[in-house]
């Protein structure tokens, strides 16, 4: 009886520690969701690049995700980093005169930059796409899909490649 007692409270014991790991793995991009969960992450030259910074904050060049009506212009700022100062970050902008929307974007202002380089896409003929697959103004929700090349802003001509880059954020305006 005493075997049976000491397993039944040891099962409880070990279950009770058990509990739902909700840090993004970074091997593996995040799911493509559509729920604000403040996550992103994408390709960078083949290699898994995850957005670890997911809270938004109003400190300047924080991983804030902007949506906003500036001199008759809608504008869109995406920005997900991966550590607590802007060395480490894509950061993808749209502005339309008309609403933004769920749909895709040629994007032209679209740059990652890391602890020692700035990729940008204006530097040459670039064009980045942006798919927008849920925009959510009443619940401050966008979600979506996005690939550019962009080639180093200090001319020597070294490149990078997005590709499945997705996000799903919750923005601020």
């Amino acid at each position: 009886m005493k075997n049976f007692l000491f397993l039944g409270l040891l099962c409880i014991g070990l279950l009770s520690s058990c509990k739902d790991d909700d840090t993004p793995n970074q091997n593996t991009l995040p799911e493509a969701t559509q729920s604000g969960k403040n996550t992103g992450g994408a390709l960078v030259d083949n290699n898994i690049w995850v957005a670890k910074i997911e809270s938004p904050d109003l400190n300047p060049g924080g991983n804030n995700t902007k949506y906003e009506f500036v001199n008759n212009t809608y504008q869109l700022q995406i920005v997900l980093r991966q550590v607590n100062d802007t060395s480490n970050r894509i950061v993808i902008n749209i502005s339309d005169s008309n609403e933004i929307t769920s749909k895709t974007y040629s994007v032209t202002a679209c740059r990652y930059e890391n602890q020692s380089q700035v990729f940008d896409v204006g530097i040459g003929n670039n064009d980045g796409i942006l798919n927008i697959t849920k925009f959510d103004k009443d619940n401050n929700i966008i979600s979506g899909s996005f690939s550019f090349t962009a080639n180093n802003i200090n001319g020597n001509n070294s490149k990078v490649t997005i590709t499945e880059g997705r996000f799903d954020k919750k923005f601020i305006n």
